[in-house]
């Protein structure tokens, strides 16, 4: 997912015609990547790549006898209607017994933490003199549109503008920095530049961080 359009790119860096049009869109690419790396929303283990990205009906499994668990997507899609977040929450004692395991009911159960991108264990499950189960199942959509949808639909947020503007700038930075960004270092003079070190802005750091929630990063 691109989280900035070629349009927004070429206005910061002063160009008008197309022919590096190839070379800023893949810079755009990265700093995408980049950004959910950084922010902890990336499925490193399925190789899904990027969860800032609107998806649909994901199903993780967590260990059940943590209090908070941790979302890999963030934010949560929303039910237009009612408001509810679109998310469903099983628990199992064994792991094979996920698929048919009982749903937790939202705000008794368990509350989702929308600021951070987690949920809360509110009780140890319906029967509050019952010990946590061992495995949690967790059913839910969300993530951002990107920018350059016409007619999103209303159930997922539309892309913040301070991601999309840091993505921007971002972008802009790697294409000035084109014959270096990819290394991993560089030489100047007798000085070696590690670029793992370069890779993020400050600016773009500082807005970042407010998206990363407990345990990420």
């Amino acid at each position: 997912m691109s989280l900035c359009t070629l349009a927004d790119v070429k206005t910061l860096l002063g160009w008008s015609t197309e022919d590096e049009d190839a070379l800023v869109q893949s810079k755009i690419d990265l700093a995408s990547e980049w950004f959910a790396l950084y922010i902890g929303r990336f499925d490193r283990a399925a190789g899904a790549g990027s969860l800032i990205e609107k998806f649909e009906d994901r199903a993780e499994k967590h260990r059940g006898g943590e209090q908070i668990v941790d979302l890999a997507g963030f934010p949560l899609a929303h039910d237009t209607e009612t408001g509810a977040p679109l998310i469903v929450v099983q628990e199992a004692y064994v792991l094979g017994d996920l698929a048919a395991a009982d749903a937790l009911e939202i705000n008794v159960d368990y509350e989702v933490a929308e600021d951070f991108g987690n949920i809360w264990r509110l009780t140890s499950g319906r029967d509050l003199g019952r010990p946590f189960a061992d495995w949690v199942r967790v059913v839910y959509s969300g993530g951002w549109w990107p920018p350059d949808v016409a007619e999103p639909d209303a159930r997922w947020a539309t892309l913040l503008a301070v991601i999309r503007d840091a993505a921007a700038e971002q972008a802009r930075h790697m294409v000035a920095q084109k014959d270096h960004v990819g290394q991993r270092s560089f030489h100047v003079g007798t000085a070696t530049i590690d670029m793992v070190e370069q890779e993020l802005l400050p600016s773009a750091k500082s807005v970042l961080d407010r998206f990363r929630g407990p345990g990420i990063g």
